[in-house]
């Protein structure tokens, strides 16, 4: 299972530290959970005045790389939380491959999760038609797409059309926020979990608690308290294709991930066939109608 967290990286909110960050970890490692951790500034950039660059977040997590080094088998690292609102989003492929290229320059060999523009929502599908393009700028070959499924995904076609896209094309896509509702629309969070389940997709849900301004119907919790769910979170946590019936323990703290000890880090599954599933070398193979990784390859790590 994993556990997202947002930090700042000081250009809008209070610069999360090195030492924070290796007490985040820490909790996740405690509690056997992957951390995803991502710099909130970025929001609704070229939108909203006051949210920083991609080329900026990829500065902080240098800046605190420190914290990070040895954390690969742990720790996602999800450079900019909805890079793009309305605005200015036709840069999103050349500035998400600079700021991947820039992190594997110094030296970063995590899993990097990119969000959508469109405040992560990819209306104009931006990603969708351009995430072959960022996923070879990754040397490594280890990038994440996460896109935000609010209100735009209102019907299970929708849903199914965008993550099929991704799955189709054999490139790696989370779920990276949805609710059960929302200001722009009424997105079917029954669609999302039940799509995201038939194809082997990751998904987190908005959000455990916190949440002000008019949001605080995505609450799962009251209060922070585990012990008093929300109707929404009792849909998450208990109901269909939720995360009591399908979250598997990672490998890396000994569980099989849903494979039977078959699952690389990265979530995705062991090619049975090997390298013989992988004729152009790159670590990524097919097998059964998805993307599989080759063992001890280039994506096994």
């Amino acid at each position: 299972m994993r556990a997202s967290y947002g930090g700042g990286n000081g250009d809008r909110w209070t610069r999360t530290s090195a030492s924070e960050i290796s007490s985040i970890i820490g909790q996740c490692r405690q509690n056997r959970l992957i951390c995803v951790l991502e710099v909130h500034d970025t929001t609704g950039y070229g939108e909203d005045g006051a949210a920083t660059s991609l080329d900026r977040a990829a500065d902080y997590w240098i800046g605190v790389k420190s914290a990070l080094e040895g954390q690969e088998n742990h720790v996602v690292i999800n450079i900019g939380n909805e890079p793009f609102g309305s605005n200015g989003y036709d840069r999103w492929t050349a500035d998400t491959s600079s700021a991947i290229r820039k992190l594997r320059d110094a030296g970063f060999d995590h899993a990097l999760m990119v969000d959508a523009p469109n405040w992560g929502q990819d209306w104009s599908n931006t990603m969708r038609d351009n995430a072959s393009t960022v996923f070879a700028s990754d040397p490594d070959r280890n990038t994440i797409f996460s896109v935000h499924m609010y209100g735009v995904y209102d019907t299970a076609s929708r849903v199914q059309s965008y993550l099929n896209h991704f799955v189709g094309n054999r490139l790696p896509i989370v779920v990276g926020e949805f609710g059960h509702n929302h200001g722009d629309g009424d997105p079917d969070e029954n669609a999302i979990m039940a799509t995201a389940q038939s194809l082997r997709v990751g998904y987190l849900g908005w959000s455990w608690s916190g949440n002000g301004g008019g949001g605080e119907y995505l609450d799962m919790v009251d209060g922070f308290d585990p012990n008093s769910l929300t109707s929404w979170g009792q849909r998450f946590f208990n109901g269909a294709n939720g995360i009591a019936a399908t979250s598997r323990e990672a490998t890396v703290y000994g569980g099989s991930g849903g494979g039977s000890g078959k699952t690389a880090p990265n979530g995705y599954p062991y090619c049975v066939n090997g390298g013989a599933s992988d004729p152009d070398g790159d670590g990524w193979g097919w097998e059964n109608d998805r993307s599989c990784v080759v063992r001890g390859g280039a994506a096994d790590g």
